[in-house]
């Protein structure tokens, strides 16, 4: 497990969370990745359900990419959430959004089959395009 409590970046940067086995990855208070860099959940099995990732209440990421096996849960009600590029699934990634949550994608929203998408109130607003074949919920 890794525990973080502020993720920033500024400039191009990669980013990578990697799991081979089950994992968690919490970030507690704020996470703030530049518009130029690349935040990459990669998995190294083929494994589902090999990684968890808790995140904070304000997120801010550039271009954001969930591959099979990573769940992404988020911590808090009222979560601020921006994607100043793409976030990307894989087939077998999820977000899961069990409180309300306001999230703003200025590129694309990429949802391939196998993958899933649930959000319990709050908003999405996706500014660029979607490509949909998993499954996406709204409540």
């Amino acid at each position: 497990s890794l525990e973080i409590g502020s993720l920033t970046t500024r400039g191009p940067v990669l980013v990578y969370f990697y799991s081979r086995y089950n994992s968690n990855v919490t970030i507690s208070n704020s996470m703030d990745i530049s518009d130029l860099s690349y935040l990459n959940f990669r998995s190294g099995s083929t494994r589902s359900n090999t990684g968890f990732a808790f995140l904070p209440k304000q997120i801010n990421m550039g271009i954001t990419y969930v591959s099979r096996g990573w769940k992404l849960r988020l911590l808090s009600k009222s979560t601020q959430w921006t994607v100043s590029n793409s976030l990307i699934f894989y087939s077998g990634s999820n977000l899961i959004a069990g409180n309300p949550v306001s999230l703003l994608i200025r590129r694309s929203l990429v949802l391939p089959s196998g993958s899933s998408l649930a959000m319990k109130g709050g908003r999405l607003t996706v500014a660029g395009n979607m490509a949909l074949s998993g499954n996406l919920t709204l409540e």
